[in-house]
């Protein structure tokens, strides 16, 4: 039986999606700070995401296996300086995310259709590295792959 890779090709899909719209907009989000899990530090990578929860479900159904990635979550961060400022970036930021998935339904694959279905604020949380960080959870509803088993 051939091994599923469907959860790596949709984070790495997604990953792609994002270091492309990091690249043309670095003012928005740094194309260094793009991370496929929790950097170990905040500091000097700010602003960035990565790529949190990949919460997922799995059913067989006769020979059919369908994986489901019933959210995957965008955690959009910066380095907390001036709070008006960081709003509106922050803000700016989460337009611009909301739009390019928007614009990239099949961002994690083009077997998958993939949505925003929520975004959830987590202010002045102290980071790692002794900052203070703003961090934003964009949550991706479900994508999902089915899979002929014999």
């Amino acid at each position: 039986m051939a091994v599923s890779t469907f959860r790596t090709d949709a984070v790495t899909n997604l990953m792609a999606v994002l270091q492309a719209f990091a690249n043309v907009n670095p003012t928005l989000l740094a194309p260094t700070s793009v991370f496929r899990a929790r950097p170990a530090s905040f500091a000097g990578v700010s602003p960035g995401c990565y790529i949190g929860a990949r919460d997922e479900g799995d059913t067989m159904a006769g020979q059919i296996w369908t994986r489901t990635l019933h959210s995957l979550e965008i955690v959009l961060f910066d380095i907390v300086t001036d709070n008006q400022d960081l709003g509106l970036r922050a803000d700016t930021l989460v337009d611009a995310i909301l739009s390019l998935i928007a614009n990239n339904p099949h961002a994690l694959g083009t077997d998958s259709v993939v949505a925003p279905t929520g975004v959830t604020d987590v202010d002045n949380l102290e980071g790692l590295g002794g900052v203070d960080v703003r961090r934003t959870i964009i949550t991706l509803g479900q994508a999902y792959q089915g899979t002929g088993r014999g």
